[in-house]
């Protein structure tokens, strides 16, 4: 399972989640992408609605409430192996608002993409995601939206398997 978030900043102690993308990966290929929007209590500063393309609106009118974006994120993730890229920063978010929300963290298999890259590709200029989908000649058609960037990981997934 490939799995994006989106925040309102970088701190999980302060910070929200705006966004869960997840993509299911079936034999090398990903399958049934998914967003869940979440509801927040604080308006996106305009960086976030510049760099997400998120808005207030689609958030409130399109979003559920943390306890239910948990729970169906739970339920779809499961038991199943989780990727991503710098999945940790996505893990403590998640993890921190199960544990707020009396639900337990997230124990499941994670490889980070990254820590994987950075290992195969010593040269490159930075290791942020558009440049390493670059490198792989994967095209990210949202970037910095949750589904988008859960489903340009998991192709990115099945190329290094493939290398």
């Amino acid at each position: 399972m490939a799995i994006d978030i989106e925040t309102t900043g970088l701190e999980p102690d302060t910070d929200k989640i705006i966004a869960i993308g997840m993509v299911k990966i079936n034999h090398g290929v990903a399958d049934n992408p998914k967003q869940i929007l979440i509801k927040i209590d604080e308006p996106l500063s305009d960086e976030i609605i510049k760099l997400t393309g998120y808005t207030n609106k689609w958030l409130e009118t399109e979003g559920v409430d943390i306890v239910s974006a948990l729970s169906r994120f739970v339920d779809t993730v499961e038991n199943l192996p989780i990727i991503g890229f710098n999945v940790n920063f996505d893990i403590n978010f998640i993890n921190k608002n199960l544990i707020e929300n009396g639900m337990l963290k997230v124990e499941n298999e994670i490889t980070d993409l990254r820590t994987v890259v950075k290992k195969n590709e010593l040269f490159l200029n930075n290791y942020r995601l558009e440049t390493v989908l670059a490198k792989y000649g994967i095209e990210n058609i949202n970037p910095h939206h949750a589904e988008s960037d859960a489903l340009a990981t998991a192709k990115l997934a099945d190329q290094l398997i493939k290398k």
